[in-house]
């Protein structure tokens, strides 16, 4: 195995590295290995195989992507491709709104599936199937490093790394596993609607496991076992191939290509999610019941440390305690006891973020909500359409952004407390 020490000594890196580390989510192991790759070659001696943890030479393969629906065995589908209108939020800036061609929802078998850690892709038949549907490649750019299995993509085939060692098998499972289930907002919007979907479609039966990764935060798994209690949990290991003979595998409600590169836009137009489809497929009592006494006004709060801050937020917290709300900072929360929050409300606000998912998504869905956002709405306005077609109320108080951000949607915004006051005046 090559010794990273020296790698990560160099100089030169020293600002890549030091962003790396400063990086949320799982975005710090991939800028680190952008990093190295970019510095020493992407055939570096024993590399990629440090870098993931794994002994010698990974064998390499070359395998022709392919779509994952067209691939799957007797798919059964919750919802076609269809072309849909989205509509302004109520709050935002007026506009026509958005026409956007969004995906189907379905889920089927795959035989003889290949499952690694943190792997974008499923390998099976000698093919690579990838969650890309018709006219949705190539919208955005992406960092191919994110899949640390891949080295070499074009024309349609990759070259892929398979590591040494032994292969885990199972019989059957659920697939729930994917690099974008490094961060809570996914495990919400894309994985936790699979695992829906195949309750309502039928897919492995009750005793088959959810398949995750390994790399996942504690809180994904907690998340999938309070929706499906009593069905296993598995994970893939890195550096650890898993060997499935029928692996369910389902279609996420957004287009989500492995990391898009920083700086891009992500309109409604390119995201693809079906708002009617999401709720409906979310449709019904919230999963889990409230908590006696638990509050029925929420203020989810934004710690300090993450991205798309309102300036004022002090002044803007107050404004909403005053009204009723109380403060929550929902991370703190498992995921249960978040589902059992969201059920119970009537109102809930803040400032947006993955923990306003919960209450929009999963929540009662009589409880109205007030959202705090920059100007940009982008792919959001999908998640805010498909949380008022289940029947609530949601409005958008808007702010002009204050600063640069690598993703427009995640600026920095000032958002007047007077507007604050004057949308909770209307409520």
């Amino acid at each position: 195995m090559a010794d990273l020490a020296p790698l990560l000594a160099d100089p030169a890196l020293a600002p890549r590295i030091a962003k790396a580390r400063a990086a949320p989510f799982g975005m710090a192991s991939v800028l680190l290995r952008q990093a190295l790759v970019a510095a020493h070659g992407r055939e570096g001696p024993g590399l990629h195989e440090a870098l993931l943890g794994g002994p010698g030479r990974m064998a390499r393969e070359r395998l022709a992507e392919a779509g994952l629906l067209g691939a799957l065995e007797a798919p059964r589908l919750f919802a076609p491709a269809a072309r849909v209108h989205v509509p302004v939020p109520e709050g935002a800036a007026p506009g026509p709104g958005w026409e956007v061609r969004a995906r189907a929802l379905g889920i089927g078998l795959i035989r003889e599936a290949k499952v690694l850690s943190a792997a974008a892709g499923i390998r099976a038949g000698g093919r690579v199937l990838i969650d890309v549907q018709e006219g949705e490649a190539g919208r955005y750019e992406v960092i191919p490093e994110a899949d640390p299995w891949t080295w070499d993509r074009r024309e349609g085939t990759a070259a892929m790394g398979l590591p040494p060692g032994p292969v885990e098998e199972l019989d059957e499972a659920l697939h729930l596993a994917g690099p974008m289930a490094l961060a809570w907002g996914h495990s919400l919007i894309d994985f936790a609607p699979k695992l829906l979907m195949a309750a309502r479609l039928g897919g492995p039966p009750p005793g088959a496991p959810m398949l995750i990764d390994a790399l996942a935060p504690a809180s994904h798994g907690a998340l999938l076992q309070a929706l499906a209690p009593g069905r296993p949990l598995v994970r893939v290991k890195p550096g650890r191939p898993m060997r499935v003979r029928r692996l369910w595998a389902a279609t996420t409600p957004e287009y989500t290509p492995v990391l898009p590169a920083p700086g891009q836009r992500f309109p409604p137009e390119v995201n693809a999610l079906n708002p009617g489809a999401l709720a409906a497929l979310l449709a019904g009592p919230p999963p889990l019941p409230p908590e006696p006494g638990a509050p029925r006004k929420v203020y989810y709060d934004r710690a300090p440390r993450l991205t798309r801050q309102p300036e004022a937020a002090e002044a803007i917290r107050a404004l909403f305690v005053a009204a009723g709300y109380e403060p929550v900072l929902a991370e703190r929360l498992e995921p249960a006891a978040q589902l059992r929050l969201a059920a119970g409300l009537t109102h809930f606000a803040g400032p947006w973020g993955s923990n306003l998912l919960m209450p929009l998504l999963f929540g009662r869905a009589q409880a109205e909500a007030l959202i705090l956002h920059p100007e940009a709405l982008e792919e959001k306005a999908l998640i805010l359409a498909a949380a008022a077609a289940r029947g609530r109320r949601v409005r958008v108080v808007a702010g002009a952004p204050n600063g640069p951000a690598a993703i427009p949607g995640n600026a920095a915004y000032a958002v007047p407390p007077e507007a604050v006051a004057a949308a909770l005046g209307a409520t």
